[in-house]
């Protein structure tokens, strides 16, 4: 039986660079957000001959696209292989130091001379979907939409006020309880409540999977049992009252909110959308285990035989590190029932 085997493959602006690092890699940690910030992936490099302080240097803002490579890791198999890409990311940052002599080169799904951060500007949308917006935004700054979510909010009217084009997109997805990633060149918005309803990718139990570290937590702070919603036109007769109770929650707080709706569907729907935004961190876990391509932000896994945190859980961030060994440490939080 073969032993197991990480590797890499090493793209710099186009150009394979595996060969020429392998003596000197020494490490590789990747970074993987659900959402919020940016995706990231690290290389460390040995620089003993000090090449990489000196001609190899590399150029900032170039790009970088890694995948790793798992061989022989569950039966063996001479034929075993399985990949991973991470996507193109481009270098923002290059560390040098010594003793010992190393080099670490970061790169970031976008960096700071992206045109998605680099153009603060004024513009305003009028009776448009989300979608529109994010298209438009997409393509004037030279990446591609992946719109995954169902529901496609029409915006009456929205304004950027000298913002950033991300940080414009931003607000507008959490305002509509949307969430965005940036990962190899596209912009993906989503709705975490549908990814709660996946199935899991694995389950995890305990006494059989190889868990180096686990840590979870259960808080009653800022949980709440139900939500109301309550508005009242000041131009109109109308007003309207939504709710949502929380499914199997009997005691706790009442989150009241006061905000525009123009009809009960709405006023029901922020009810559960704002409830849902605050419960969401009530239970979370973090675990450093064996690593595995399937570990990744946005997939969900079920624990068995940990107790009271058996169930369904998102990893919200997954922190790959190849080195020495393979391992993989996930933030995730229980998977939401509404």
């Amino acid at each position: 039986m073969l032993a197991r085997r990480m590797s890499a493959k090493i793209i710099m602006s186009g150009t394979d660079v595996t060969e020429d690092l392998s003596t000197a890699l020494r490490g590789i940690e990747f970074e993987d957000e659900l959402s919020g910030s940016a995706d990231s992936v690290e290389l460390e490099l040995t620089d003993i001959d000090r090449l990489f302080i000196d001609s190899y240097f590399p150029d900032l803002s170039s790009t970088l696209d890694v995948t790793l490579i798992k061989k022989f890791w569950e039966s063996g198999d001479e034929s075993e292989k399985e990949e991973l890409p991470l996507g193109e990311f481009e270098i923002d940052e290059c560390d040098c130091s010594y003793a010992p002599s190393i080099c670490k080169i970061k790169a970031v799904s976008i960096s700071e001379l992206s045109e998605l951060r680099q153009k603060d500007e004024f513009k305003s949308w009028e009776k448009v979907k989300l979608s529109e917006i994010a298209a438009q935004i997409a393509s004037d700054s030279g990446v591609s939409l992946v719109y995954q979510a169902s529901d496609d909010p029409q915006i009456d009217r929205a304004e950027q006020n000298g913002e950033s084009r991300l940080a414009f997109l931003e607000k507008l997805c959490k305002d509509n309880y949307l969430a965005l990633k940036v990962s190899d060149k596209q912009l993906i918005i989503f709705d975490e409540s549908e990814l709660d309803k996946q199935e899991p990718v694995m389950t995890i139990e305990r006494d059989k999977a190889r868990i180096l570290h686990f840590d979870a937590k259960q808080t009653i702070q800022d949980v709440y049992k139900s939500c109301e919603v309550s508005y009242k036109h000041d131009k109109k007769a109308e007003s309207f009252i939504g709710k949502f109770d929380a499914p199997g929650k009997d005691k706790g707080k009442i989150l009241r909110i006061n905000k525009k709706v123009d009809n009960q569907a709405d006023a029901d729907k922020l009810a559960k959308n704002s409830l849902r935004e605050k419960n969401k961190k009530e239970t979370t876990i973090t675990m450093t285990l064996m690593g595995d391509f399937a570990l990744l932000a946005g997939n969900v896994v079920e624990l068995k035989n940990f107790g009271h945190f058996n169930g369904k859980y998102l990893i919200e961030r997954a922190s790959h590190s190849v080195g020495d060994s393979y391992e993989v440490r996930i933030n995730m939080r229980r998977c939401l029932e509404y």
